[in-house]
């Protein structure tokens, strides 16, 4: 389970389990199960909020020897109502390499390290006819 506090919301996310193992890491869980509880001013009552949040954005990082973050820049294509993503690991392997996963309608990410067995990861995000993400991703790594 992740705690996230955001400006008084504190948001409990749920349902990570195996899919972020390492062992068997393949790709992004599809969905998280999630519920945000507000702190209420004095006076009100806060009711919790439950809901599911969809995969929307795959993002590939290094990681330094200090901590320090190197976002991986993918190779894209766009072919009609998608844009995809992909990325060739074998050349990032002097650092570690991990995902990060973003939701819609949630700030808090979810992350796991890939292991060195795999090679390639990639993205499909859906885009409506502007070209704009309109929500839901799938995401497979190899």
């Amino acid at each position: 389970m992740k705690l996230t506090n955001l400006s008084g919301l504190l948001l409990v996310v749920t349902g990570l389990g195996p899919a972020l193992a390492q062992s068997s890491f393949t790709s992004c869980p599809a969905t998280l199960e999630g519920s945000q509880i507000v702190k209420a001013p004095p006076g009100w009552t806060a009711e919790e909020s439950r809901s599911t949040y969809k995969l929307k954005y795959v993002s590939v990082y290094n990681r330094g020897t200090r901590g320090e973050e190197y976002l991986l820049k993918p190779d894209v294509a766009r072919a009609k109502a998608m844009l995809n993503l992909n990325w060739q690991l074998s050349a990032y392997r002097d650092m570690e390499v991990f995902v990060r996963c973003s939701y819609d309608g949630i700030e808090a990410t979810v992350r796991a390290t890939v292991p060195a067995n795999i090679k390639t990861c990639k993205a499909a995000l859906s885009l409506d006819a502007k070209g704009n993400q309109r929500g839901g991703a799938t995401m497979a790594c190899r």
